[in-house]
């Protein structure tokens, strides 16, 4: 009864065996076939000995949360990292305006020389004494400048009228012994014609003296011109 039992029990659980590995896949029935120290189990998932379980999709999903978490991190970083505003170009400062040019300051007129303006106010007297006043040696005048007393007469009287109105009568005057164009000055008495005459010089250029005189035709006359090759005998000056 015993074995009997035995073997109902045996082939109850053959028959078990054998309606479960109906319903398991062909390659899972072949490797149970086989021999358990040449079944390989790639997985472990029949290692008593492994500390994880690669079986148990729980430990995926712990290091799934974390992968995420830190895929989140840096996603949130990604998201959250602020690209830097440029900073705006400066404004190039406008170019400054250049200052005029000043305008050159004219060149002064060059004054007058000291010469030319004595002849200016010889000039002025011409009113005074005209041109054409009849004058001879009958008008006469006392001169001073050189030191004595002249009294001169004709000629000479107008030249030494003229010489006081534009010097004045403390002016002293000197006498030029050895005379030369180059030495004749604007306002100068000429001795002239063998000493037998007398001028004042109204004007200069390089190649004439301009002269008042006085008895020339028994009248005054203005602005007779004599060349620089004029004899002249000897020059009263003031200069």
């Amino acid at each position: 009864m015993r074995l009997a039992l035995k073997k109902r029990r045996r082939l109850s659980m053959i028959l078990v065996l054998a309606i479960v590995l109906s319903f398991l896949p062909t390659d899972v029935v072949s490797a149970a076939s086989k021999s358990k120290t040449n079944y390989y189990d790639p997985w472990g998932c029949d290692d008593p000995w492994s500390y994880y379980d690669p079986c148990d999709d729980s430990w995926g999903d712990e290091w799934d949360d974390e992968w995420d978490d830190e895929w989140d991190d840096d996603e949130e970083d990604d998201d959250t990292q602020v690209t830097p505003t440029p900073k705006p170009t400066k404004t190039p400062k406008p170019t400054a305006t250049p200052k005029p040019t000043k305008k050159p300051k004219a060149t002064p007129t060059p004054k007058t020389s000291k010469y030319k303006k004595l002849g200016k106010k010889l000039l002025k007297l011409k009113k005074k004494y005209p041109e054409g006043k009849y004058w001879t040696n009958e008008n006469c005048y006392t001169w001073k400048a050189l030191g004595y007393t002249l009294n001169a007469c004709g000629c000479v009287s107008l030249a030494c009228r003229l010489s006081d109105a534009v010097y004045g009568k403390k002016k002293k005057a000197k006498e030029i012994k050895k005379p030369s164009f180059k030495k004749v000055k604007i306002g100068d008495i000429l001795r002239l014609n063998g000493d037998t005459h007398s001028a004042i010089v109204i004007d200069k250029s390089s190649k004439y003296l301009m002269i008042a005189e006085g008895n020339y035709n028994s009248s005054i006359h203005w602005g007779r011109k004599l060349s620089k090759k004029t004899k002249i005998n000897y020059i009263w000056t003031r200069w």
